[in-house]
């Protein structure tokens, strides 16, 4: 993709009300599923990371990874410190029934 739009995408997605608040609409989701061992959960097609990097902080005790065929994107999750994997949906690249919460977004 071009890294251009990958970064203007990646302000927009940081800042924008529409990713803002679907973000905070996960979160709220993801906080039903509470558990003292954590959960694990993976953002597939996490484009350059801004979901994950709003829900690590705001659940510590979870487990977040994502999964991106772009590696212009990737290069944007990798700066941002996330555990971001190349892969696709189809078929997604982790063991059935690892996962406690996946999203696809957009």
């Amino acid at each position: 993709m071009d890294p251009t739009y990958l970064a203007s995408f990646r302000d927009t997605e940081d800042r924008h009300w529409w990713f803002r608040a679907r973000r905070e609409i996960v979160l709220d989701r993801l906080r039903l599923l509470q558990r003292q061992d954590g959960i694990d959960f993976l953002d597939v097609g996490c484009g350059t990371g801004g979901t994950l990097s709003f829900l690590a902080p705001a659940m510590p005790y979870a487990r977040f990874r994502g999964i991106e065929p772009d590696p212009g994107a990737r290069d944007h999750c990798a700066k941002r410190g996330l555990d971001v994997i190349e892969g696709t949906a189809v078929p997604l690249p982790v063991a059935t029934g690892s996962q406690d919460a996946v999203t696809a977004l957009d």
